[in-house]
């Protein structure tokens, strides 16, 4: 539960910076909207859900570990909780992500160049699919794993 965190982390902060370096040196994009967040956030705005989606897993964990099946049961039901949540914001990300994306490649288009920053977007994108294996083989390891 606790891996990918990290990694979420990671993605956050390039894409953050890389937004941030595009709005204020890219004369090709400017005045095109290149995010539906303000730029200045999206890193702080995903690292606080991931905090926010571990702390509720943390406590979780803690129910879950009780002796008692209703609590443990309720403890579960938290952690899967916790873990969707950190999905769908690392979901909601991939499509900021794809978003930027589409609006740089239609300037870049126009103008007949190459965006420099496709690698970085490259390795979002390849992240992004092993990161969403990890939640999803947790999730449906956890579900089956405990009688409901």
């Amino acid at each position: 539960m606790l891996a990918p965190i990290f990694f979420l982390a990671m993605n956050y902060v390039i894409f953050g910076r890389l937004l941030r370096c595009t709005l204020a040196l890219d004369t090709i994009t400017r005045n095109h909207k290149l995010s539906f967040l303000n730029p200045r956030r999206v890193s702080t705005i995903f690292l606080g859900s991931d905090i926010f989606s571990f702390l509720v897993q943390a406590t979780g964990s803690g129910f879950a570990s009780s002796n008692d099946n209703s609590t443990s049961k309720i403890g579960i039901d938290i952690i899967l909780a916790g873990m969707c949540l950190n999905f769908t914001s690392f979901t909601l990300f991939i499509f900021l992500v794809v978003y930027f994306d589409r609006a740089t490649r239609k300037p870049y288009n126009a103008a007949n160049l190459q965006r420099r920053f496709v690698p970085v977007i490259r390795a979002l994108y390849i992240s992004w699919v092993f990161i969403m294996v990890w939640p999803t083989f947790d999730i449906s390891l956890i579900l089956d794993s405990f009688d409901f």
